[in-house]
């Protein structure tokens, strides 16, 4: 009897450990469960709270290229060896304009206006240390100007900038520069101005969650009497993730504009970096061969008797219509060195306005570029020579009087789902939902069917799941 009252014991205790068992087991699965979901809300609600912000811009022209069947010409100072019988159509077919030039006068000068050229900086390949230039990081602590050695020993200016922010999402900034003053006593013979440099930039390091470079670049900027005058961005990493290199690349800009005066100039290479949110960032600029070309005209005797030979033709563009810029090549030769002048039509003024002066200084074949609907060529040398015109292309962005495309720049943290686009009163798609999804920094191109007018106003209205943002445009 004691014996089956221990076994019915043992099978109860049992079967209760067992239910227990279970019931604990239960409890850790609905409390992971519960932990999971509560995780995922989180997280849903996080994202739903990141701030949404886009960049909207319309492109509505495309380029289209023609050949030389839409362009009349006529020769107004030469004469004509050879018409061709489809000349300007084909290249390198024999099938060309031959023009020889006509002598105009002999030329009686007290002076002639020669072309010179100055470089204004000094020590521009930095090999004499700082000498000849200053610098400057602000704040103090967070970089430091150097002189380093690449490419086997050429010397470069070197600036490096660390960033930290471990907490918080405010912004770090951090700016520096070198500069060098020079005194310009006159501009009245002036030409042209051109800075030209080489630079290599690195972005390293790493972004918390809602880390962002705002700011990453390199600009010239130009002070005269203490004033800013000028700015030219040479490069900008902003929204790039750690880890760019762009690797060493050339950069020129024609600057004249910044020199209208006589005055004490300062040229300054301005580096900034601007870092928002968590972030461990360094950034590291190398600039070298900086240069300042500075093209005058010197005033000098003449010789003793200047003949003067010419040779112009006229261009005129037709049949494009709705059309924002044309740019032509001209493919030609010439059999001694010669100067070719370039004049364009001033739509407005209707005068003839020089663009550019090309000098061609032997006898080859050569490519002139020149924008404008009608164009002036006016060839010259001092010596007779001949020119031969052999292909023309024209190049036009029109206006895509069909559509557009709306391109739309994700720039906030979070992804974004765009849900229609409007132009004027008109929704793409006309039912349903776009339902077009874009990661933060992504770029899209969102092809709408409007019809387009020249010289009329619309408004671009992109609808995201959170928002509306507007853009307006003028074609």
């Amino acid at each position: 009897m004691h014996l089956n009252r221990r076994a019915d014991a043992t099978a109860v205790g049992g079967v209760f450990f067992l239910a227990m068992s279970l019931l604990v087991i239960s409890l850790i699965l609905y409390s992971l469960s519960t932990q999971y979901d509560l995780t995922i809300s989180m997280l849903e609600k996080i994202e739903e709270n990141k701030p949404e912000e886009i960049e909207v811009t319309p492109i509505y022209t495309y380029m289209v290229t023609k050949n030389a069947s839409i362009v009349s010409y006529s020769v107004t100072i030469g004469s004509i060896v050879d018409g061709g019988s489809n000349p300007l159509l084909n290249a390198s077919d024999n099938d060309v304009i031959s023009i020889d030039a006509v002598k105009l006068v002999d030329l009686d000068l007290e002076y002639i206006r020669v072309p010179s050229s100055t470089l204004l900086l000094q020590d521009s390949e930095f090999n004499h240390d700082f000498e000849y230039w200053e610098t400057q990081i602000s704040p103090s602590d967070s970089g430091e100007w150097s002189i380093l050695t690449y490419n086997g020993g050429d010397n470069a200016s070197h600036v490096i900038m660390r960033s930290v922010r471990e907490k918080g999402h405010g912004t770090n900034s951090i700016s520096g520069y070198i500069q060098q003053n020079f005194t310009l006593q006159s501009v009245e013979n002036m030409e042209s101005m051109t800075i030209s440099l080489r630079y290599n930039a690195s972005l390293q390091g790493s972004l918390g969650g809602r880390g962002e470079v705002k700011q990453a670049y390199l600009k010239v900027q130009v002070y005269r009497d203490g004033k800013k005058v000028g700015d030219e961005t040479v490069f900008n990493l902003r929204h790039q993730e750690p880890g760019v290199v762009t690797g060493w690349n050339s950069w020129s800009e024609d600057i004249t504009e910044y020199f209208n005066k006589a005055g004490d100039y300062t040229l300054r290479l301005f580096v900034k970096l601007e870092v928002k949110g968590q972030h461990n960032v360094t950034f590291e600029v190398w600039i070298d061969k900086v240069e300042l070309n500075f093209t005058y005209y010197e005033e000098r005797p003449p010789p003793s008797e200047i003949q003067a030979y010419f040779t112009e033709v006229y261009f005129n563009i037709t049949g494009l219509e709705n059309v924002y810029n044309i740019s032509s090549r001209l493919l030609a030769y010439t059999n001694t060195s010669i100067l070719c002048n370039i004049y364009t039509r001033n739509s407005s003024s209707e005068n003839w306005v020089l663009k550019e002066i090309e000098y061609i200084n032997e006898a080859s074949w050569f490519n002139l570029s020149f924008p404008g609907q009608m164009i002036r060529l006016l060839f010259s040398s001092s010596t007779p020579f001949n020119v031969k015109l052999d292909y023309m292309e024209v190049r036009a962005w029109v206006l895509n009087t069909s559509g557009l495309y709306v391109k739309v720049y994700n720039k906030g943290a979070p992804d974004v789902r765009v849900i229609s686009v409007w132009v004027n009163n008109t929704r793409t798609p006309s039912e349903g939902v776009w339902n077009r999804w874009m990661l933060s920094t992504e770029t899209a191109l969102l092809p709408v069917s409007y019809p387009l007018e020249k010289d009329k106003s619309y408004v671009i209205r992109v609808v995201t799941s959170r928002d509306v943002y507007t853009s307006t445009f003028r074609t």
